[in-house]
């Protein structure tokens, strides 16, 4: 990392989080969104800095969070007491039900901390969910397990020039806010994060159903990804040869939501996307999503955000 971005960064982690904040966040056992990200924003970025005797208490959060090292090491305690030592290059996601806790011993080891809120985590990294073998079952088994599992991974890759350059990037974007910086660190976070899942090597630590109902979920949320704008509880039982009622209770068993709930959830996810991070039209996205009328759209977001769709995509750009 250059040196004037480590430094713009330790002194915005200072400013945010005091010695005082920090003592009284640590002895929380959750944190909550609201009290950690800024007004209107769903990214929140500082650096772990290392405090004598602090960092040991356990706590939890509502949002995804990501650690990254960038020199030296860390120690990532869990809830099960299970204790992970992070390297330099490794990245570690902690879903957020996961209670854990960061012990650094000394200013020499830095660990980038990045925040996501749950929502934006869905949307930007919607287009990997599929396409990996680790990164799918992770993220099943937060949305959709019932059972708020303490999921993470951790990706072990060397610190090359290139993912420097990009943690730079980032930084730079997150503290310096030029024009249409949300949509820029959204875009940044994606290739980051590819770039580390292609040369890294995986330690999972994730829930899994068991094997049959696994391959059922996932095929399950597979087709829904592929045909939430048509699919309604009869096509879908029809197409996986189920009765709608066994379908039904299938999904409320073992999701702990119901069919509808689960395919809006997916609608909202793509929603997400499109209004993020693509220049479709509101129209278009509608006409995407499956809705009849314009109106449906727009009564769906509102329902969700409490705002229209339009003002959802422009408030997220500012």
């Amino acid at each position: 990392m250059k040196c004037e971005i480590l430094e713009a960064l330790t002194n915005y982690t200072r400013k945010t989080m005091t010695e005082a904040e920090y003592r009284r966040y640590t002895a929380r056992k959750e944190l909550l969104a609201e009290e950690v990200f800024e007004e209107k924003s769903d990214i929140f970025i500082n650096l772990h800095l290392s405090r004598a005797n602090m960092g040991k208490q356990l706590h939890g959060h509502d949002f995804f969070e990501l650690n990254y090292v960038l020199s030296g090491e860390c120690t990532q305690t869990l809830g099960s007491g299970e204790q992970l030592l992070l390297k330099e290059g490794s990245l570690c996601i902690l879903n957020p039900n996961a209670r854990h806790s960061l012990n650094i011993e000394n200013d020499s080891n830095i660990v980038l901390n990045i925040l996501i809120k749950k929502s934006l985590f869905n949307s930007t990294f919607w287009s990997l969910i599929e396409q990996h073998e680790h990164i799918g079952p992770f993220f099943l088994s937060y949305f959709l397990s019932q059972d708020k599992s303490s999921n993470f991974l951790i990706f072990n890759s060397s610190l090359t020039p290139d993912l420097v350059e990009l943690t730079d990037r980032i930084c730079g974007e997150y503290l310096n806010k030029p024009l249409y910086y949300k949509v820029t660190l959204r875009c940044l976070l994606v290739v980051f994060f590819t770039e580390i899942i292609r040369y890294s090597t995986i330690q999972i630590n994730t829930h899994t159903f068991t094997s049959k109902v696994s391959v059922q979920i996932t095929a399950l949320f597979q087709y829904l990804s592929l045909n939430y704008a048509t699919a309604t509880l009869v096509s879908t039982a029809e197409y996986f040869h189920y009765h709608p009622n066994y379908l039904s209770a299938f999904v409320k068993k073992h999701t702990g939501k119901n069919f509808k709930t689960l395919l809006n959830d997916i609608k909202l996810s793509q929603a997400n996307y499109y209004l993020l991070n693509t220049n479709m039209s509101i129209q278009s996205i509608s006409d995407e999503l499956g809705f009849s009328q314009l109106c449906n759209f727009y009564d769906f977001i509102k329902k969700a955000y409490g705002t229209t769709p339009a003002k959802y995509r422009q408030n997220a750009l500012k």
